[in-house]
């Protein structure tokens, strides 16, 4: 099973680099880095509060001017089918919000409820994880 990884992108020329969007990834196979299957969240509009999933087969991370970073979550090899259920699940009913319900936070949350569901021993920091690809996260 290929490993996750987790996409920083580049946050528009008027926000601070903090503001990065994050999203996840998943190669279609482990031998190859692209493409893949990309999953992540934003406000579902303008005036909503609410979270909206988006997810786009055949992403393909090196045609992507705003992706900075690309990052394997080392011990992560999940199946596709594990992954967007666990996506779709976490984004169901959630609120969003800049400050503190943001792609970032979903991100975090989905990674843990990837380890429990996984029974996973090794725990993942990803804010901790992004911070050594030189990216500072909204929230520290």
């Amino acid at each position: 099973m290929p490993t996750l990884r987790i996409l920083v992108f580049d946050p528009s020329g008027i926000m601070p680099i903090r503001w990065a969007h994050w999203a996840l990834y998943l190669p279609v196979d482990d031998e190859c880095d692209s493409p893949g299957q990309f999953f992540g969240v934003r406000k579902r509009g303008f005036t909503s509060s609410k979270t909206q999933l988006d997810i786009v087969s055949g992403f393909d991370i090196y045609d992507c001017e705003a992706l900075q970073v690309h990052a394997e979550i080392e011990h992560m090899n999940v199946s596709l089918e594990e992954l967007s259920a666990i996506c779709q699940d976490t984004a169901r009913g959630r609120a969003f919000n800049l400050a503190f319900q943001n792609c970032q936070d979903w991100v975090v949350e989905v990674v843990r409820k990837l380890e429990d569901t996984l029974d996973l021993p090794k725990r993942v920091n990803v804010r901790e994880l992004v911070k050594s690809k030189g990216y500072k996260p909204v929230r520290e």
